[in-house]
């Protein structure tokens, strides 16, 4: 029979996480990555350095003009002079910064903090509570106890695999919806005069896969990978293992860059937070070991509740560590 088995019943959980999750998700997503996309776009349109620049120009620039010319009445066409180079230094340099900071915002923005913490909350209730409620079900009609009379552990029959399903579920999801949330943003920027869609690919891209500043990486890259560069195979092996950090010998700082590095700390919040979501789900619908049917919902909401809870807590332990990085 189907579902006797610890792969059937892996597959089953991963196929409900994922799937029934996946248009939740994605319609988050989009709704967030719209608005922050329009809100920034907006609020970059609006900025307009020129007239304070030219101010400042004018105010530190006239002194010395006065001093090389001996004039105390400066020329209005050397006025004009000046404010015609300095708009056109700014015409040329504030459009591809505000085109670069918007970029690198949504990027950082959903990759790290965003995109990992929208996914945990929104599973916390989907499929935090979807399996404490299972759980507690099976509690309160007594096939826990049926499981143990039969000499199988239920948290090994239903936490198990449904632990293994959603840590495979949960990056996938994080990683659809902040994809989709990141496209979204080519689109919106440039109906605003902000770049166009393939600079701000270009720019999430490398803002998003930055190079690891370990000397085993850096050794590599200027080996030109298996090239030896001159070196003997063993010297070339030892510096290619090296991961300690380019700026420090420290074990510390190589644990946080690798840790805080964009892809590497968004599979790893993610993994984090739908663990938490599992556990909490897990304690809430065992606790009790005489429960009732009619204390299900109740096990659901606290398990949702306090999930959602620990991982907004963890979350700002993350922020905390990502403030640590060189």
């Amino acid at each position: 029979l189907f579902g006797k088995d610890a792969s059937h019943r892996f597959v089953t959980k991963l196929l409900d996480y994922f799937l029934y999750s996946l248009p939740l998700i994605l319609l988050t997503f989009l709704a967030s990555g719209l608005a922050i996309a329009m809100l920034s776009s907006d609020i970059l349109r609006r900025v307009d350095v020129t007239d304070t620049v030219l101010t400042v120009v004018q105010r530190e620039v006239k002194p010395l003009i006065q001093m090389f010319t001996g004039d105390e009445d400066v020329s209005p066409m050397y006025t004009m002079m000046i404010n015609m180079k300095v708009k056109g230094m700014l015409n040329t340099t504030i459009p591809p910064a505000k085109a670069k900071l918007y970029a690198m915002g949504m990027a950082k923005l959903f990759v790290l903090e965003i995109g990992p913490l929208i996914t945990a909350l929104l599973l916390s209730g989907r499929v935090g509570g979807s399996y404490a409620g299972e759980v507690a079900t099976m509690q309160s009609t007594a096939q826990n106890k049926l499981l143990l009379t039969l000499g199988v552990s239920p948290v090994v029959w239903t936490f198990v695999p449904s632990l293994f399903a959603s840590l495979i579920a949960s990056p996938l999801l994080t990683m659809a919806g902040t994809a989709l949330a990141l496209e979204i943003g080519s689109y919106v920027a440039p109906k605003y005069g902000i770049g166009d869609a393939q600079g701000y690919r270009r720019e999430v891209w490398e803002a998003i896969f930055v190079p690891l500043r370990l000397r085993g990486v850096t050794s590599w890259s200027e080996n030109e990978g298996w090239e030896h560069g001159g070196k003997s195979l063993l010297e070339y092996i030892y510096s290619s293992l090296d991961l300690r950090c380019t700026f420090s010998d420290a074990f510390a700082d190589a644990v946080i860059e690798i840790t805080t590095h964009p892809v590497f700390f968004h599979l790893i919040k993610s993994l984090t937070f739908i663990t938490i979501i599992m556990a909490v789900s897990e304690v809430s619908a065992r606790r009790k070991t005489e429960l009732t049917p009619r204390g299900v919902p109740k096990v659901i909401t606290t398990s949702v509740v306090a999930g959602s809870l620990i991982v907004i807590f963890a979350d700002w332990a993350f922020s905390q560590l990502l403030l640590m990085r060189h």
